[in-house]
């Protein structure tokens, strides 16, 4: 798979779990017996990340290596989502979502994009595939993205 390829693979997985979480993240909060109170802190957390991130790592990526400092993302991203999925810890959950690579928006405009933006015109071909591969990659995100908020239905239907 070439480069530009990952990039909109990953773009596309990434988009449907912010469009997932993006529906379920503050009901499954409130229903693990957070307050309304402690869901808003956490959901701020996870929006201080997401700015915390685009400029702490964003700036120090080309000369730390995008792919290296895309794939601790990723880890992280990882690690923030087990996170979410196994406890309901105020405190882990405010440092998980201060990692900044979980979203609650449907579209990531986080440090991926950040990375992801600077690596496309370098996948692409010359400058008429570099706005091609744009509008692919934006295309990939809304579209992903639904569909994850679209899929949130579906647990909640499935628990009836």
């Amino acid at each position: 798979m070439s480069d530009l390829g990952r990039i909109y693979a990953l773009q596309g997985i990434r988009a449907f779990a912010y469009g997932f979480g993006s529906v379920l993240v503050g009901a499954s909060l409130a229903g693990a017996g957070l307050s309304s109170g402690e869901v808003g802190v956490i959901l701020f957390s996870l929006l201080a990340g997401s700015a915390l991130t685009v400029l702490l790592f964003t700036r120090r990526a080309d000369r730390a290596g995008r792919r290296r400092v895309y794939a601790m993302l990723l880890a992280a991203m990882g690690a923030s989502g087990a996170v979410f999925a196994l406890t309901d810890s105020m405190a882990l959950l405010v440092a998980a979502g201060l990692t900044g690579t979980l979203s609650v928006d449907v579209l990531e405009t986080g440090p991926f994009t950040s990375i992801e933006q600077a690596m496309l015109p370098e996948a692409a071909a010359g400058p008429q595939g570099s706005a091609r591969a744009f509008g692919v990659y934006n295309a990939i995100g809304a579209l992903a993205g639904s569909a994850g908020a679209v899929a949130a239905a579906g647990p909640p239907l499935l628990r009836r």
